[in-house]
């Protein structure tokens, strides 16, 4: 759990919504990562850095950059998503895009003035890239960080991302794995349902 948000806060630290207005994969992380660092600070100025604000600034700049449908089947796995109805495949994305959103708010109230640096590609990417950047913590250390993105009509999203070689894909389906084993994909999603009143 503590592995999830540690890489959660990286993520968070780095995107929020501009796809719009940049072009390229590189473009879009490094445009978003100067906004939600801007919105970030602001908030920590104001002493505002809770959770109901956490919340809002998420709906507002993180979800619009992630490929939530995408990223709700590879956490679940072909098998599982391929079996299951529309409606439960609807219902599974909101549990999960909630789940994450919760951890999100808990792990951005930790944030303290990070610096973000992507770097360019090597190669002009055609609908798949891997993005590298690094995250600058206060104290000088270094997290390097990897996104996984496609591109769609609506722009480049991200379908996964991994610090330290970490994947918060793979941390997810580890722990999904056993509950869909034991309960089914109509199980997970009570389970997440629950989880979710919880917090």
């Amino acid at each position: 759990m503590q592995s999830i948000k540690k890489i959660l806060l990286v993520f968070l630290c780095l995107l929020s919504i501009s796809v719009m207005a940049a072009t390229g994969p590189v473009d879009v992380l490094q445009s978003t990562s100067n906004n939600i660092v801007s919105s970030l600070a602001k908030l920590k100025q104001q002493g505002k850095l809770q959770t109901n604000y956490i919340v809002h600034l998420v709906h507002r700049d993180l979800i619009p950059l992630v490929d939530a449908e995408q990223m709700a089947m590879a956490v679940v796995g072909r098998q599982y998503w391929n079996s299951a109805t529309p409606a439960e495949k609807k219902a599974f994305i909101k549990e999960f895009q909630t789940l994450v959103i919760n951890t999100y708010a808990a792990a951005f109230a930790s944030y303290n003035n990070d610096q973000v640096k992507v770097y360019p590609l090597r190669t002009t990417p055609n609908e798949f890239a891997n993005v590298k950047s690094i995250i600058i913590r206060p104290n000088g250390n270094k997290i390097a960080v990897n996104y996984d993105m496609s591109k769609s009509n609506a722009g480049w999203k991200v379908t996964d991302f991994s610090i330290e070689n970490i994947s918060l894909i793979n941390n997810y389906r580890a722990q999904f794995k056993p509950v869909l084993r034991q309960q089914g994909f109509v199980g997970l999603i009570k389970r997440l349902a629950a989880k979710n009143r919880q917090s």
